[in-house]
């Protein structure tokens, strides 16, 4: 018995058992859009810098003109940004120091019935992310994803039309009427067609195109590195396969670096209530940068002192 188990321990035997289940016992994934145009340009208008700067006739920009530079230093042209904050801002400094970048993104970018038809612009939830203000479909709420010492600034997550918690990853929907997240037998596919506004069209911080990244319900999105990439002017069909898998109870009893997994309650995160490998990515990254600056990014999850 000693050595069959040494022999397990080393290189585990994994059965997997195939069983057909309703899609209605799964959610359908949130699923986050983001707009890859992160000011209007009617907010500020980035070529009018461009133009003085190259004409060499330097003016004073408004304290809110300056507050949309100081938000587009994330993701436009920095070099540029930071150059015209230089040149037109400097009045600004020491206000700006204090402004709180993530209101001030959040103000930055599209409203929900900016961005979507009038039918379905209710239903989505708008959220700060690392790549400016994004919209997320069957995101869980705030009181679902994140535990009561989180920064009130994510209060945003909240979702007005579901606050009530119907699901989680172990338990699954706590009853048949349970309704939201949506379940995957709504859809097998979702289509978009995305179109720009004409005010952006001359923009140059604005990318012709938006970025879509499907994910759990539970999980705050992180979209800088994944998700797809779908230009203006197209069409695009994704679609939803689902594929499940369950860990037995039974393997409850060997230790999490024997499975080499954990369960969905196991692993207790500090600002997230469910532990998936995005959520604790996400932590992880947030600790390395407070240890190593003393801060966070504006996006990253944190409590109520952290800079």
């Amino acid at each position: 018995f000693k050595l069959a188990y040494t022999k397990w321990s080393v290189a585990p035997d994994i059965s997997l058992k195939n069983t057909q289940k309703s899609r209605d016992e799964f959610p359908m994934p949130a699923f986050t859009i983001c707009p890859m145009t992160f000011s209007h340009a009617d907010q500020v208008n980035l070529d009018k810098f461009r133009v003085a700067e190259h004409k060499n006739t330097f003016f004073n920009a408004t304290q809110s003109e300056c507050e949309f530079l100081y938000a587009n230093l994330n993701w436009c042209a920095q070099q540029n940004v930071q150059k015209y904050m230089e040149a037109f801002c400097s009045q600004h400094y020491p206000f700006l120091e204090k402004v709180n970048i993530f209101e001030v993104v959040n103000r930055s970018s599209y409203l929900n019935d900016e961005l979507f038809s009038p039918t379905i612009s209710y239903k989505f939830t708008r959220v700060v992310t690392n790549r400016g203000v994004c919209f997320t479909y069957n995101l869980q709420d705030f009181h679902a994803i994140f535990w009561q010492n989180i920064h009130d600034d994510f209060q945003c997550y909240k979702n007005k039309l579901h606050p009530e918690i119907e699901w989680n990853v172990d338990r699954g929907y706590f009853n048949q009427n349970s309704t939201y997240p949506e379940k995957a037998s709504k859809a097998d596919e979702i289509n978009f067609y995305t179109m720009m506004d004409p005010i952006d069209a001359n923009n140059p911080c604005a990318r012709k195109a938006i970025k879509v990244f499907m994910h759990h319900p539970n999980e705050m999105p992180s979209v800088h590195h994944q998700g797809l990439i779908l230009p203006y002017d197209t069409q695009t069909t994704i679609i939803i396969n689902i594929k499940s898998y369950r860990t037995n109870d039974n393997l409850r009893s060997y230790s999490s670096s024997i499975r080499k997994c954990y369960f969905g309650d196991e692993k207790k995160l500090e600002f997230f209530k469910t532990y998936t490998v995005s959520n604790c990515l996400v932590e992880c990254e947030t600790d390395v940068l407070l240890k190593a600056c003393g801060c966070v990014i504006f996006s990253m999850p944190r409590n109520k002192t952290t800079r």
